[in-house]
């Protein structure tokens, strides 16, 4: 399963980026305080923490 992010500005809601790497339904995710981290859960137990990338 994967995580989609959307720019919901934009007039047909597009997809500006998927992270791929579960391998059961994604169920919960969350932004640390800084917003550089996310974590996401799917419905197998696995937890995946991914690193937003810097932008220049």
């Amino acid at each position: 399963s994967n995580v989609y992010f959307y720019d919901l500005t934009r007039p047909k809601h597009t997809c500006v980026n998927k992270l791929q790497g579960h391998g059961y339904p994604v169920i919960g995710i969350a932004w640390n305080h800084g917003e550089n981290l996310l974590a996401s859960s799917d419905f197998g137990g696995t937890v995946i923490v991914w690193k937003r990338a810097k932008t220049s």
